[in-house]
């Protein structure tokens, strides 16, 4: 226990809760530090303390550290690493991401493994077959958010492409001291909760972000263009190798060296921005996979990505390494210096950027006559300030657009978590990131990146799978095609059409069929047209392979990717190029968590869910593969030495499988899409096309023919070709699990449980006080509350709401409402049950039935009927509206009306409108859950109700000044 107080006080200071490769004022990882190596590992999973800049924290560790121990093998080679958890309170995991390992290897609970539940360990057992820079991390409940990440070095077998002389790993992570159960809280709660850089009206004044006429626009569309982040620096802190930004993190050099630097992001919601100013950087490699170098001033790193970069400061000074998140809501900050104490200048965070319509994914437009980027890559926003290419964008008919068309996609559901179908995808891989289009250095794109090696399957792409990644960030909600991964709990068969019968290497593309989605066939001459992602904001995604082996690259979805996205890199319709095998799919606007989909002709893919997103998005489960392992060279027990208690000695899932040769490691694997695939002589949108910069490799193509006149050295490896179609029929879906073949079904049953409620069957709670004030007066002060209390999930829930008034010390009105409350659409709720009044008496029962939700322009408001056992027929209106006029002060004007079909004497009430009230509240957020306020309480009777009031010598209009609190848990 001493121990463990002493090492909690010192960690930041002295860092004994960090690994030597993480330690600040290190020579790096040459000579090495002490890494993990060999072909025996163990790793134990445990809480532990943490400090982030003198403030104290709770992490969990690997191996007593945060982040995790560097874990440093060669390719080629056996690794067996065997994995316990000491935690006594949950299950725990790690995935080995972006490792092309057998998919019962993966790490994934709940598809493709059962989880380590406490006490237990498991062990992973795999050949490493590439190099390069990896990183692992847990896939159980929100674990990686608080520490239990780590990076992973392979070495390659042969010469190091890239030589270097000093070498340092860079973990970048976010941090919060909040829980993050209750940041998941929170983000159902009330959508922006942690965006603390919205748009105001004192910014509109002095002439920041958009225009009033945009402004307008957006809000009728119900788009917030300052939604960049789910998550931001108001609750997180920005980490370097487990360092806040005043601790510092130095990593050494010498004058002249290169200087290779590991960037991985380790970050559960954190998209960063990196550079370094004063010294240009060389991509090397980008997810592990190598690639031609470009020299770039910065790059975005998205979720898991990771990007080897060289540099070569021959200054004998020190250069500050900025990551600043893309909301510019904060930065993690380390020094690359020649000495120990050396400290170079931290620049300020940039200016906030403000999304566009083409975010939003109305793109469709051309601007390209508004210029172009740094560096030769055509960029739509180049030229245009936040508010300019938003304005520019509101000028074109945005009003004829419907947000939920579903003749855009008419295979989605549109269920309440579908808030957007995109009407004007566009592909965007081309573009910088959020925020960079105008700075004027060169900013890496993913059209920048080409392979060192040849594409390892040319052949194009036979059958197409459509998949609509669909999400609404006003409830949180995630999925695929409109449905939650909780709203199935079944595998839902994929049926897979082949080229020719029996060919086992069919390859497959996810590009967009004519609908409703089905397999087509595709053949040479076929035009490509962008599937419609559809998620209203855009966000990170879950950090997942979705199509695992080989991952497909975003320029062959042409999605309407968000600039801030990390698009999975690869070929780009309309280039010849060989494309570095991507290790995810990662669309920004896809926030979808784990989401296992598999082809039910080959392999078992698993998906990567990440922190906060992994209780977020959801998709569907998966089929099981009709033989996961066939081509696979495993062991005939890759679960042998398995402390799995009760797991039950499988059969061998290889028996009688033939092996491929060994100079083939991808023999019947799934081979990814190939985006050149049914390219003709039509001419595609190749954003580079004839803009003559030095930079783009393929400037002054010919449009009739984007592949001509390349001089690739792959030559005539890298020729598309076409299979020809096939007749044969689909092999049957299979029904059950690929990984209840392997592990104890009972064991997997429990991990999908776990799984649903983790990814979109999760309930919460939110208690909420609306109004709770006092209104002085001559006439004595009147007390009054609202609020109400609810439970539940996304769509069904329970709520309990109340309301009253006493009037100089005596009780005038009370009542309470048990309400049931569905979600009918994005924005509005359907309600029913019953309400009490015990005061006026005589007391009343009613039936009610209603709907709440935000209209346009994010006015909040809501209506009910109320039947009484009288037979008595009235209703009730509400409505509110927030104006922010700055980041904490809010104008809250509110109205509320009450009607009725027919008098009541006994209460005193009229038929007709019975009365008004009109609010107007000056809050101040000192937190977002407390505000307290003042401001102005009008209100009126009418008709008859005003009559009676008249008979009993009441007043029937009173003005009073109101103070009064508002808060939320």
């Amino acid at each position: 226990m001493l121990r463990r107080t002493a090492a909690a006080g010192a960690l930041g200071g002295a860092g004994l809760l960090l690994p030597s490769w993480a330690r600040s004022q290190t020579p790096g990882l040459s000579p090495r530090p002490t890494a993990l190596e060999g072909g025996e590992i163990r790793l134990n999973i445990g809480h532990a303390p943490f400090q982030v800049d003198g403030r104290k924290g709770h992490a969990i560790a690997i191996n007593g550290t945060v982040p995790g121990p560097l874990i440093r093998l060669k390719e080629g080679q056996d690794v067996r690493i065997a994995v316990t958890n000491n935690l006594t309170d949950e299950d725990t995991s790690i995935h080995w991401h972006g490792l092309l390992v057998p998919f019962q290897m993966d790490g994934v609970p709940g598809v493709s493994f059962p989880g380590i539940r406490p006490g237990e360990t498991f062990n992973y057992e795999f050949k490493v077959r590439h190099a390069g820079t990896y990183w692992y991390h847990s896939h159980s409940g929100l674990q990686e958010l608080i520490g239990h990440y780590a990076p992973m070095v392979i070495d390659p077998a042969g010469a190091e492409p890239a030589p270097y002389d000093r070498e340092h790993v860079i973990v970048l992570s976010d941090y919060s001291f909040m829980h993050p159960h209750t940041i998941m809280a929170r983000l159902k709660q009330q959508p922006g909760f942690f965006n603390r850089q919205k748009q105001t009206v004192a910014g509109l004044l002095a002439g920041k972000d958009q225009p009033l006429k945009d402004r307008v626009e957006w809000a009728r569309m119900l788009m917030d263009p300052t939604d960049i982040a789910d998550v931001t620096g108001s609750t997180y802190t920005y980490l370097v190798n487990g360092h806040g930004p005043a601790s510092n993190w130095t990593a050494l050099f010498k004058p002249g060296e290169r200087v290779r630097l590991r960037f991985v992001n380790a970050a559960a919601m954190t998209i960063f921005n990196v550079r370094i100013p004063g010294l240009p950087m060389t991509v090397v490699q980008a997810d592990g996979q190598d690639v031609r170098p470009v020299t770039v001033d910065e790059f975005q790193i998205a979720n898991a990505e990771t990007y080897d970069v060289i540099v070569t400061p021959t200054e004998d000074r020190a250069f500050t390494i900025v990551a600043e998140g893309s909301d510019r809501s904060g930065m993690a900050r380390a020094t690359l210096a020649p000495r120990a104490g050396m400290t170079a200048e931290v620049p300020p965070l940039r200016e906030r950027p403000i999304l566009t319509m083409k975010d939003m994914g109305m793109g469709g437009m051309d601007h390209s006559a508004h210029g172009a980027t740094q560096g030769g890559g055509h960029d739509a926003h180049a030229g245009h300030g936040g508010a300019s290419a938003a304005g520019e964008a509101s000028a074109m008919d945005h009003s004829a657009m419907a947000m939920r068309d579903p003749k855009n996609a008419p295979q989605v559901k549109l269920t309440p978590g579908v808030q957007m179908i995109s009407p004007m995808p566009v592909d965007r891989v081309g573009d910088r990131g959020t925020g960079l289009e105008n700075v004027p250095h060169k900013v890496l794109t993913y059209t920048d990146l080409m392979s060192l090696t040849p594409n390892v399957d040319p052949r194009a792409p036979s059958r197409e799978l459509e998949l609509h990644l669909t999400g609404n960030m006003e409830r949180f909600i995630w999925g695929f095609d409109g449905e939650k991964y909780s709203e199935n709990t079944k595998p839902i068969p994929v049926p897979v059409q082949r080229a020719r019968a029996g060919d086992a290497g069919e390859r497959h593309h996810d590009g967009p069929p004519d609908p409703p989605a089905r397999p087509l066939l595709r053949d040479r001459q076929r035009s490509r047209d962008a599937p419609a992602a559809k998620a209203h904001r855009q966000r990170p995604p879950r950090r997942q392979g979705v199509l695992r082996p080989h991952r497909q690259r975003a320029g062959g979805l042409g999605l309407p990717l968000s600039h801030a996205a990390a698009h999975a890199r690869g070929d780009v319709p309309g280039r010849d190029r060989p494309s570095p095998r991507g290790r995810r799919a990662m669309k920004r606007l896809l926030i979808a968590a784990t989401a296992p989909l598999a082809l039910a002709a080959s392999a078992a893919w698993a998906q990567d869910p990440h922190a906060h997103h992994q209780h977020g998005p959801s998709a569907q489960p998966a089929p099981a593969a009709a033989d996961p392992h066939a081509g696979h060279r495993a062991p005939a027990d890759p679960h042998a030495g398995h402390a799995m208690p009760r797991q039950p000695a499988p059969t061998d899932p290889h028996a009688g499988h033939a092996a491929p040769a060994a100079n083939d490691p991808h023999a019947g694997h799934a081979m990814p899409a190939d985006p050149h695939a049914g390219h003709g002589a039509h001419a595609p949108s190749d954003p580079h096309a004839a803009h003559g910069a030095s930079a783009d490799p393929h400037a002054g193509h010919g449009a009739a023919d984007p592949h001509a006149g390349h001089g690739s050295s792959h030559g005539a490896d890298h020729v598309m070709q076409t299979l020809p179609a096939g007749n044969a029929p689909p092999p049957e879906a299979p029904t059950d699990y690929a990984a209840d073949r392997i592990f104890a079904p009972g064991d997997m049953a429990r991990a999908r449980a776990l799984l649903r409620r983790e990814h979109g069957d999760m309930r919460w709670s939110k208690v909420m006080l609306e109004t709770a004030e006092v209104r002085p007066g001559a006439g004595g002060d009147v007390w009054a509350w609202e609020g109400e209390a609810s439970y539940g999930g996304d769509i069904n829930r329970f709520a309990l709401k109340t309301e009253g008034e006493s009037h100089d010390g005596e009780l005038e009105s009370a009542e309470v409402q048990a309400l049931y409350r569905r979600a009918i659409g994005p924005y509005f709720n359907l309600q029913a049950g019953v309400r009490h009044d015990f005061e006026p008496g005589p007391q009343r029962t009613y039936a009610t039935i209603g709907l709440e939700g935000v209209a346009p322009y994010w006015f909040e408001v809501g209506g009910a009927l109320f039947l009484s056992e009288k037979g008595d027929l009235s209703a009730r209106l509400e409505g509110s509206y927030d104006l922010r006029l700055t980041q904490k002060l809010i104008l809250e004007p509110r109205v509320e009306a009450n009607l009725a079909a027919s008098a009541d004497r006994a209460l005193e009430l009229g038929s007709g409108l019975q009365d008004v009230e009109l609010g107007l509240r000056l809050r101040y957020a000192i937190r977002q859950e407390f505000a307290p306020y003042v401001g102005l309480h009008y209100e009126r009777k009418f008709g008859d109700t005003a009559d009676f009031a008249r008979a009993h010598g009441d007043d029937i209009e009173d003005t009073r000044v109101v103070l009064g609190l508002r808060a939320w848990f």
